[in-house]
């Protein structure tokens, strides 16, 4: 039997909690700024709540999960032993059992993306446009495990991307792709613009960018797509601004909140 500390590789969403959001306040973090606000996209895309609905949302979301944390293994077992003052968030007992056990790993692991697969090809109508996206991390998270320059801020937001914006494609497909870029303004861009302004890749620019400030960028950046939202819905009259616009008060609300009591995100 497999011990308790040895389970994260095979558990989807069980990896990403106990490495990258096992603290209290980054999993309220992370459930504010990502898993409130994918649910909230697809009740705009499908307003009727049911079983099929509810179901539908979590293959979505488990998918790109499941194949995320494959970049995150990868990232955490084997990138590391090519720099030279790695992270390191798995134990030392951890690692050891990946080397042992890394074939087995990596096979349960697509064996699940495999089985996610089929069940939503066939059971949902215009899912290919997602199933697509949701695969592209791989090779994605390949070439970003594998390089460490500039190249990797680019590689970056298409990772940030296809997480945070190919579940909504599960209940869009190509119909309605306004939500998808709509998603991208909220998350993936000021979150990239923030890892440009890391002293690791020398953007003088971004260090003092307005936005990259870490006390209230992310609040004026906010601020800036509410105000956009709100005028394009008075100039338009149009559901999907008025819908970007509270997302935007949204995240300015949680951002103010955050600044206030310091929640690390």
């Amino acid at each position: 039997m497999i011990m308790k500390e040895y389970n994260i590789f095979y558990i989807p969403f069980w990896y990403s909690q106990q490495t990258r959001f096992r603290a209290v306040t980054r999993f309220f973090s992370w459930t504010i700024i990502y898993l409130i606000p994918v649910l909230l996209s697809f009740m705009f895309l499908s307003p009727i709540v049911n079983f099929i609905y509810l179901l539908k949302s979590f293959l979505g979301i488990l998918l790109v999960y499941n194949l995320y944390e494959i970049g995150y293994i990868y990232n955490d077992t084997e990138t590391i032993k090519n720099e030279v003052s790695p992270t390191l968030r798995l134990g030392y007992s951890q690692l050891q059992f990946y080397e042992r056990n890394k074939k087995t790993i990596y096979f349960f692991r697509f064996t699940i993306a495999i089985c996610l697969t089929i069940i939503i090809f066939f059971s949902y109508e215009n899912s290919l446009t997602f199933l697509l996206a949701s695969w592209f991390i791989i090779p994605t998270y390949v070439v970003y495990n594998s390089v460490r320059n500039r190249l990797n801020i680019p590689l970056h937001f298409v990772l940030v991307t296809l997480r945070y914006c190919s579940p909504v494609l599960l209940f869009s497909g190509v119909n309605n792709v306004s939500v998808f870029f709509i998603m991208i303004l909220l998350f993936p861009l000021i979150n990239t613009f923030e890892r440009c302004a890391e002293n690791r890749f020398g953007l003088s620019f971004f260090k003092t960018f307005l936005l990259t400030n870490k006390k209230n960028g992310r609040y004026i950046y906010y601020m800036i797509l509410l105000v956009g939202g709100i005028f394009c819905y008075y100039y338009f009259k149009t559901y999907v601004c008025f819908v970007f616009s509270c997302y935007a008060f949204y995240y300015m609300m949680f951002r103010f909140l955050y600044t206030q009591v310091n929640i690390n995100v």
